[in-house]
């Protein structure tokens, strides 16, 4: 009986294996498939808790600013603060007053204006860093850990989920898919940007948290920013109206301005110079909508006057006739589909205030043409309706009977 040898610790270190013989083994039974059941899955630990106690803002060295960036729009100085923009005017003592520009009210007053936009800007808050972002834990429909951080801006927060024992943010292109459904004639759908993976970034809890506290930092610029575009977009559409007051009609009071002039208007906005032929060009699209307002104030005049000379035909189930000119026939389809009836739909105006609408067959309606002169008989069904369009008293008839005149 021959013994095991022993083998050594050196041995086992040094040892190299074949993949082929560990095939062998498992072929031959040695390594079984299935003899028991496999362990449980142990729960995912958080695994990057948050480590560094310290604000984002000492970390990544990134405050706001101590004062307000001042900017000249015109002759006039602004400047803004938590996404609200202020003018600085002088006062009567030499010192300076903020002005709110959306509520006209005045916010703070010093000595000079660079000292009156900090007054405002530390009285705000905008001169304080954010708070650092607070971190949501969770679990997803499977029990892996979430985490979720929220800053000040609701727009700025980042969604993590495990994956590959990290957490990570989903692919923005595909939403975590790794799939595109409207390109899967190109490579299977597969998203390119996360290669089918569905991962947009790894973090960790203190990267997001720095990651979020930047964003934080970002969205208070863009808004500040954003409130002074709007500031000078509109002092140059003002200052463009001054020298132009024939075009600033056309801009003001045009429903539905042409491409050409929504391109103009833009050029303004952005502080172009339009070329003598540009500004021929919105002259004549200036007249044009003078001419289109004129004529539809005109033809609303008439309606109005129309409308409130209209009067019924007479009382309800009364017999009545009318001699007028035919301004509506309309032929239409009515009943079921499988056998459809041809009817018409005639207006008859008297231009005295009267006007009268029937729904007759086809051979009723034989010889009646638009604008001819008929006289209509017939018993009124509803001696206030009213016309849809014009809002003019329209009296129905039945059992209508025409006679051309």
């Amino acid at each position: 009986m021959s013994s095991t040898p022993e083998i050594t610790e050196a041995e086992v270190t040094n040892a190299v294996y074949d993949p082929f013989d560990l095939f062998t083994l498992f072929a031959e039974g040695s390594i079984a498939d299935g003899d028991q059941e496999p362990a449980p899955a142990l729960p995912v630990a958080n695994p990057s808790p948050p480590t560094d106690a310290r604000h984002p803002a000492d970390v990544m060295h990134l405050h706001v600013p101590a004062a307000p960036t001042l900017r000249r729009i015109g002759n006039v100085a602004y400047f803004a603060a938590k996404g609200k923009a202020y003018r600085l005017r002088p006062a009567s003592d030499g010192s300076y007053i903020a002005v709110s520009i959306t509520t006209d009210e005045r916010a703070a007053a010093g000595a000079t204006m660079k000292a009156t936009a900090a007054q405002v800007w530390h009285e705000c808050g905008a001169g304080t860093d954010p708070a650092p972002p607070r971190v949501e834990h969770g679990q997803d429909h499977m029990g892996k850990p979430t985490a979720a951080v929220r800053g000040e801006n609701e727009q700025s927060g980042l969604s993590l989920s495990i994956r590959r024992e990290q957490f990570t943010t989903a692919c923005p292109r595909c939403g975590g898919s790794g799939e595109l459904k409207s390109y899967r004639r190109v490579n299977g759908g597969v998203c390119f940007r996360c290669e089918g993976d569905g991962i947009g970034m790894y973090y960790t809890i203190d990267e997001a948290v720095n990651a979020v506290y930047r964003l934080d930092i970002e969205a208070r610029a863009r808004a500040d920013e954003k409130a002074i575009a709007a500031v000078r977009k509109k002092w140059r559409l003002e200052t463009f109206d001054a020298a132009h007051p024939d075009l600033a009609e056309l801009f003001a009071q045009a429903t539905h301005l042409p491409e050409f002039a929504i391109e103009m208007r833009k050029l303004i906005c952005k502080g172009r110079t339009l070329t003598e032929c540009q500004l021929s060009t919105l002259r004549q699209m200036a007249t044009e909508d003078r001419t289109r307002r004129a004529t539809a104030a005109e033809r609303e005049a008439e309606r109005v006057a129309k409308v409130e000379a209209s009067r019924p035909a007479g009382a309800e189930g009364e017999t009545v006739s009318v001699t007028g000119k035919v301004t509506t026939r309309a032929e239409y389809s009515s009943g079921p589909d499988y056998r459809p009836r041809r009817k018409v739909r005639i207006v008859v105006d008297d231009e005295a205030g009267v006007q009268v609408i029937a729904f007759v067959s086809t051979r009723a309606a034989a010889g009646v043409r638009l604008g001819n002169r008929v006289t209509v008989t017939g018993s009124v069904a509803d001696p206030t309706a009213r016309d849809l369009v014009t809002l003019a008293i329209q009296s129905r008839l039945i059992r209508a009977k025409f006679t051309t005149t």
